[in-house]
């Protein structure tokens, strides 16, 4: 018995000594599974980051592709809008050129009924002198 309660007491030790290791192994298991899953965390958060970051470029892309479609849309209507404020001002200075013509074809035509109207009295008024001119003869 005595040897017994003599090899307990040795083993006690060691017993302590090896529910250490195990302790300390149950522990590094547990950071070594930390370790994984802090792994496999960072890999899907890598995994998201680069999911988003071909996202925003493919976004990016179409934004970009539709902007220079929208800036050669933009260039095309000033253009035809310069284009059609020339054609405009042609078509003014046309007009314009138009109603000069007609104005002075105006004063022409007013000028020729003034002499048509000279003409047309010019009978009564001839008359009107030859009876001036009768009464003065007999008067003399």
């Amino acid at each position: 018995r005595h040897k017994l309660e003599a090899a307990a007491a040795a083993a006690a030790p060691l017993e302590q000594s090896l529910e250490r290791e195990i302790a300390g192994r149950r522990a590094a298991e547990a950071l070594v599974q930390d370790a994984v899953d802090a792994r496999k965390d960072a890999e899907e958060r890598a995994r998201r980051a680069e999911d988003l970051s071909v996202n925003a470029r493919t976004r990016f892309k179409e934004w970009d592709d539709a902007k220079a479609a929208l800036e050669d849309e933009l260039a095309a209507v000033r253009k035809e809008s310069a284009a059609e404020k020339e054609k405009a001002s042609a078509r003014q200075l046309e007009l314009h050129e138009r109603v000069v013509r007609l104005t002075d074809q105006l004063s022409e035509a007013r000028a020729r009924v003034g002499d048509v109207d000279a003409m047309a009295k010019a009978p009564a008024e001839a008359k009107k002198m030859e009876e001036a001119a009768r009464r003065l003869r007999r008067d003399l």
